[in-house]
């Protein structure tokens, strides 16, 4: 994971020196639809992988909220449950994350763009909000990927344990 994140930094990094360097010139208005956008698919991701989570996985749900109720998930025969629950909380967290950096990018430019040092820098700052902007892409289609790919994996185990039980009936 921190591999993905080490080039998910670099590729924003270089987003950012190739926008400084060409001069790029955009607006906030130009970037406000996909910042709306980047924050929908999170809370997407969001949504539903929590439902996931409560449906899938009720004993990991109701540990938190109560941590003397519930005895611990034990995922020691299935460590695909064990993998596709990681992926999943991952995928919540990165969503998570995007969505704050959102926020925060919003609240950026309500704070700094009236400000004289971002008048004076102001290719800088518009070179790291898009490196910004790139960083938030590729981890938010890290957490879609990661969606599909349990959805997948779930559709591939329902298959697999029907087929599993067919073969048992036929014993």
């Amino acid at each position: 994971m921190w591999i993905r994140a080490a080039i998910y930094v670099m590729l924003s990094a270089a987003a950012a020196w190739v926008c400084n360097r060409v001069q790029l010139e955009f607006r906030y208005e130009d970037i406000k639809d996909y910042l709306t956008l980047l924050s929908g698919v999170s809370g997407m991701v969001f949504t539903i992988m929590g439902i996931w989570i409560a449906f899938l996985y009720p004993n990991a749900l109701s540990r938190l909220v109560d941590q003397q109720k519930v005895v611990t998930v034990d995922f020691t025969e299935s460590l695909s449950d064990a993998k596709r629950l990681e992926r999943i909380v991952a995928a919540i967290l990165i969503s998570a994350l995007v969505m704050l950096g959102a926020l925060f990018f919003t609240l950026g430019k309500l704070v700094f763009v009236p400000m004289s040092f971002y008048q004076e820098h102001r290719m800088i700052a518009k070179s790291s909000a898009l490196g910004m902007i790139v960083f938030m892409t590729l981890a938010q289609v890290e957490a879609v990927f990661s969606v599909m790919f349990a959805n997948v994996m779930f559709i591939n185990d329902l298959h697999w344990k029907r087929q599993e039980r067919k073969a048992n009936e036929e014993l």
